[in-house]
C-alpha cells in the first residue's frame, strides 16, 4: 500500500518492473503476486486508453467527479489525433481513475507536459486512494506525489529510499 516512485537511469529496468507489477509481463523466473484490479498507464499515448469508451459514456457521480479532476474535456477522446501529449496523458490518467483500480501503475506521467498540465495531474492523483507506483524523471513531481522511492541502480540492484 502507499504511493511509490521508481527512479533510475534509462534502460535500468524501470518499465519492466512496472509491467511485472501490473501483470502486463510475466516473470521469466520467480513470481509476482498482486491482489485486486491493476491498471497500467503506459508512457506512450499513441492510442486511446483502455476503458475510455466506458468512461466517456458514463454519467454517474463518480464519472463526473473524475472528469473534472484533471481538467479534461470528454470531447477530447473523439479528437484523439489532434490532442497534445499532455492532454492525452491527462485523459489516460482520468480513465485510470475512473476504473478505480486497487493498484495504479503510471509510466512517466509528467513527460512532455507544461506546468499547468503537471499541476492537473498532481491534483487528480490526490483523489486516488489505492496503491500507486510510478516512474518519473521529474524529481519535483515525485516529491509532491509519492511517499517513497525505489532506485534502480542496475538490473539486479534496487534501493528503497524513504521520502519524508
Amino acid at each position: 500500500p502507499g504511493w511509490t516512485g521508481i527512479v533510475g537511469a534509462n534502460g535500468s529496468g524501470k518499465t519492466t518492473l512496472l509491467k511485472l507489477a501490473s501483470g502486463k509481463l510475466q516473470a521469466a523466473a520467480g513470481s509476482v503476486k498482486s491482489s485486486g484490479i491493476n491498471y497500467y498507464c503506459k508512457q506512450r499515448t499513441d492510442n486511446k486508453p483502455s476503458g475510455c469508451s466506458d468512461f466517456i459514456s458514463s454519467f454517474d457521480k463518480h464519472s463526473y467527479k473524475v472528469q473534472n479532476l484533471p481538467g479534461i474535456n470528454p470531447g477530447w477522446f473523439s479528437r484523439w489525433d489532434t490532442l497534445s501529449h499532455g492532454e492525452r496523458k491527462r485523459c489516460q490518467i482520468a480513465t485510470a481513475l475512473f476504473v478505480n483500480p486497487d493498484i495504479l501503475v503510471i509510466n512517466e506521467p509528467a513527460n512532455h507536459m507544461d506546468l499547468p498540465s503537471i499541476k492537473c495531474v498532481e491534483e487528480a492523483l490526490q483523489s486516488y486512494e489505492g496503491t500507486l507506483i510510478l516512474i518519473s524523471h521529474d524529481r519535483v513531481f515525485l516529491d509532491k506525489v509519492v511517499k517513497d522511492y525505489w532506485k534502480i541502480e542496475a538490473a539486479d540492484s534496487i534501493t528503497y529510499i524513504l521520502h519524508s
